[in-house]
């Protein structure tokens, strides 16, 4: 759990204080539930790939396997580490 520290007027301290005696719950404990009230967590993501549309021409090349590596082939990033090392 990360620690968090927060300069706070004085009169908001005792407001603080106050509401959280009244709670009889810690003045961390307050703050952490006005927080996660405040700030809800977000819904997850969808993933953008997850519904998409492949071209015809493409989906074929896949299902006739042109995309798959063949034997021999060199593996993508030693291609990619031979342009970057000017090879």
């Amino acid at each position: 759990m990360s620690t968090l520290t927060v300069e706070l007027p004085d009169d908001l301290a005792a407001r603080l204080d106050k509401a959280s005696e009244r709670r009889r719950i810690r003045p961390a404990e307050l703050v952490r539930q006005v927080l996660e009230t405040t700030l809800p967590p977000e819904p997850p993501r969808e993933n953008p790939w997850k519904n998409r549309e492949v071209l015809p021409a493409f989906q074929a090349l896949m299902e006739s396997g042109a995309l798959k590596p063949k034997p021999g082939d060199r593996d993508i990033t030693d291609l990619i580490s031979d342009d970057r090392d000017g090879n």
